[in-house]
C-alpha cells in the first residue's frame, strides 16, 4: 500500500495538463528513466516509447487510457487497486480538455526512437514535477523529430527499392541458372547418345572382326588337314589300293563268299 505521505492523487487534476503534472511526480517518485520506462513496456507487451512518454508528460498530448494504466503500472501502481488514475482519465476525456498545446492527432510516430536520455531535460521543480519545455526548445526538438523522420522514411523507400531490384536480379539470375541447366542437360543428352551409338558400332565391328578370324582360323585348320590327308595318301604302303591289292585275291571274304580280283574282278 502507497505511504500517505508520497500518495500522489490524480482525483485532484481538472485538466490535462495537471493530470500530466500527477505523471510526471509519479516518474520522479519512483526514480524511473524514460529508457527503463520504454524496456518495462516491451518486457510486458505494454509499449511506452521513450518520445511519446515526454510528449505525455509534458501536456503535449493527452495519452490513451491503455499507455496511461501501463504507465501508471511501470511506476509501481496496481491498476486494478488504484481506480483513481483509470477514473481520472475517464473523467477528463469525456471533458475533451486536452489542452491546446497538445500536438495534433497523427502528427506523432510511436514508432520512431528518440534517445530522450541523451536529452538536458528540465530541472525539478519543488512541488515533484519537471519544469515546462519551453516553447522554442520544444519546437526545435519536434522539428528535428520531423527531419529524422523524413530521414528515416527515404532510407525505408531507399530499402525497399533496393530490396525490389535485388529481388528482380535475383529472379533473372536463376532464370538464366535454369537456361544454362537446360541447355547444358541437353548437351549432356546428345553426347550420351553419341557415345552409346559409337559404342554399338564399335562392338558390332569388333564382333564381326572375331567372326572372321574365327572364319579364316578354321579354314586354315581345314586345309591343314587336307594337306595332310592327301600327303598321307600319297605315302607308300599308306593307299588304300595297296592294302586292298597287297592281300590275296583268291582268300575267301569272311562271308564265304570269294574274293575279288582287283577293283570290279579285274586283277
Amino acid at each position: 500500500m502507497t505511504d500517505p505521505a508520497y500518495d500522489i492523487d490524480p482525483t485532484t487534476a481538472t485538466t490535462a495538463d495537471e493530470l500530466a503534472h500527477c505523471l510526471q511526480r509519479l516518474r520522479i517518485r519512483n526514480d524511473l528513466s524514460y529508457r527503463e520506462l520504454e524496456s518495462w513496456g516491451q518486457e510486458h507487451g505494454q509499449p511506452l516509447p521513450r518520445t511519446t512518454v515526454l510528449e505525455v508528460l509534458h501536456a503535449r498530448r493527452f495519452p490513451k487510457k491503455n499507455f496511461l494504466l501501463a504507465f501508471i503500472e511501470a511506476c509501481g501502481v496496481d491498476p486494478a487497486t488504484d481506480t483513481r488514475w483509470e477514473r481520472t482519465w475517464s473523467r477528463l476525456n469525456e471533458l475533451g480538455k486536452v489542452p491546446v498545446s497538445a500536438a495534433p492527432a497523427g502528427t506523432v510516430d510511436d514508432s520512431v526512437d528518440t534517445d530522450t536520455d541523451d536529452i538536458d531535460l528540465p530541472d525539478v521543480t519543488e512541488d515533484g514535477a519537471e519544469q515546462a519545455i519551453p516553447a522554442e526548445i520544444w519546437e526545435q526538438a519536434q522539428g528535428l523529430l520531423q527531419q529524422a523522420r523524413a530521414s528515416a522514411q527515404r532510407v525505408d523507400r531507399e530499402a525497399r527499392r533496393a530490396i525490389s531490384a535485388a529481388h528482380v536480379e535475383a529472379h533473372r539470375i536463376l532464370d538464366q541458372a535454369r537456361a544454362e541447366a537446360a541447355e547444358i542437360r541437353s548437351a549432356a543428352e546428345r553426347e550420351a547418345e553419341r557415345i552409346l551409338l559409337t559404342a554399338r558400332e564399335r562392338a558390332a565391328r569388333e564382333a564381326e572382326e572375331m567372326r572372321q578370324t574365327s572364319l579364316a582360323a578354321l579354314a586354315t585348320e581345314l586345309d591343314e588337314f587336307e594337306r595332310q590327308h592327301r600327303a598321307a595318301a600319297r605315302t607308300p604302303g599308306n593307299s588304300p589300293t595297296d592294302e586292298r591289292t597287297s592281300k590275296d585275291p583268291e582268300q575267301p571274304r569272311a562271308d564265304g563268299r570269294p574274293g575279288r580280283r582287283g577293283w570290279f574282278g579285274r586283277s
